[in-house]
């Protein structure tokens, strides 16, 4: 009677019941997928994201109809040696380089509804981003971090083809002061920016103002006092800004980034050697929106009654270094 009863739950209660084992831990589904081909179904319906890593798969587009419901799917060529990811609960397939481009189409011709798409340690090709951009016009997160071969081309083809994009990562790329001053001119809807590690871009370009544009990450940037005024005239809705290890910025930048950017509620000055606790004091007091402010060890205020100060005025400042690395 009891395996009748279990036989005719409806698909719905037993994605429930899934569903609170997979929130619980990710391994609790293994042994449910493997017990029949419709527990096999519903668990791979709970699959929202899937990372490609290093090794050759063929087709993928088999693997991208297992599961339906992907929002977002990693490309990696950083080979681990696992070939399940514990943290996860994602299956690692092996991608060689040179298939980045068929597997990059591939995915755009899944007719899935992707919201986030990364890519690691490979290289992309500039007809399959504008495949891609043709296919997912829905895309709002694209992560490329540590492609040192992206270059202004291929940003110029992620602008024209991506216009719902909200979230660019270009961390140590190619990419010049020219090419982000491009992208930013097409129009588009950027929320959040990162150019960590860009040594080369001093500046993000003039033009129009980003309003949509609330969290910009630079550091170890070659972002300086002239970008940083560029920053204050045209990021004026700014949130959060991390200038760590910002070697160009000094107390006339910030200035203007704090006399324009009102809004502004985290900022990290980690590494900023030119910045003086003088500086804090000021930025604290102009511009009570501040809640946090993230220094090196060496510059945090030495009296405790300052900090505490600060503090009531509603501003942290704090150090994720320790005093051992200053």
């Amino acid at each position: 009677m009891a395996k009748k009863g279990c036989k005719d739950l409806p698909d719905e209660c037993w994605e429930l019941i899934f569903n609170k084992l997979h929130r619980r831990h990710h391994s609790l589904l293994e042994s449910l997928s493997l017990s029949c081909k419709r527990f096999l179904s519903l668990t791979n319906a709970l699959r929202t994201h899937l990372t490609i890593v290093d090794p050759r798969v063929h087709p993928v587009s088999t693997l991208l109809n297992r599961f339906p419901n992907l929002n977002s799917i990693h490309l990696s060529c950083s080979c681990d040696g696992d070939t399940f990811d514990q943290c996860s609960f994602t299956p690692h397939l092996t991608l060689e380089p040179l298939d980045l481009q068929r597997m990059t189409i591939e995915v755009a011709a899944a007719n899935l509804n992707l919201d986030s798409l990364s890519f690691s340690g490979t290289q992309p090709h500039l007809e399959s981003l504008r495949v891609l951009g043709s296919r997912m016009k829905n895309l709002k997160v694209l992560m490329s971090s540590q492609l040192r071969t992206l270059r202004d081309l291929e940003l110029l083809a992620i602008a024209d083809s991506m216009p719902c994009l909200e979230d660019l990562d270009i961390s140590y790329p190619g990419i010049t002061e020219e090419g982000i001053a491009d992208f930013l001119k097409s129009g588009s809807k950027i929320r959040k920016l990162s150019i960590v590690g860009c040594g080369g871009i001093k500046n993000i370009g003039n033009g129009f103002e980003l309003s949509d544009l609330e969290i910009l990450g630079a550091a170890r940037s070659g972002i300086n006092d002239e970008g940083l005024v560029v920053i204050g005239n045209r990021c004026r809705r700014l949130l959060h800004l991390n200038l760590d290890g910002c070697l160009g910025v000094t107390t006339i930048g910030l200035k203007e980034i704090l006399t324009n950017c009102e809004r502004l509620r985290e900022i990290n000055l980690t590494r900023c050697l030119n910045v003086c606790t003088e500086t804090i004091d000021w930025m604290i007091f102009s511009r009570p929106s501040l809640r946090k402010i993230n220094l090196s060890y060496s510059c945090l205020p030495s009296e405790e009654s300052q900090r505490k100060l600060f503090l009531h005025h509603g501003c942290l400042v704090m150090s994720d270094e320790s005093a051992e690395e200053s």
